[in-house]
């Protein structure tokens, strides 16, 4: 199971696929503040939310990562087993929702 994780100060974000055993820094998403991440089942779909900033997706494990949503200060993010379902609260804001894997936002 891929495990995600935030760490070592603002901006840096690391990415774990052995149970964090090892670390890896997330290039894509440097210089984002990210709040939370979550993850598919299978560790493929993952979503993390930036503080103050955009939620990011991503269909490879980490690899890469697609800016979706919009500017909020992100709180917290879900994600469905499959991936293709996820939440996103704001900080004393609305609760976001997808059901094509971050493609399209409604708020709840």
């Amino acid at each position: 199971m891929l495990l995600a994780g935030a760490g070592a100060g603002a901006g840096t974000t690391f990415l774990s696929t052995d149970g964090g055993t090892s670390w890896a820094e997330v290039a894509a998403l440097s210089g984002c503040n990210v709040a939370a991440m979550a993850a598919s089942a299978d560790g493929q779909r993952l979503v993390a939310a930036a503080q103050d900033d955009y939620v990011y997706v991503s269909t490879n494990g980490g690899l890469s990562w697609v800016q979706r949503g919009c500017v909020q200060p992100w709180a917290a993010v879900a994600c469905s087993a499959d991936g293709m379902r996820l939440g996103a609260a704001a900080y004393g804001g609305m609760i976001w929702t997808s059901t094509d894997g971050g493609a399209s936002w409604s708020a709840a």
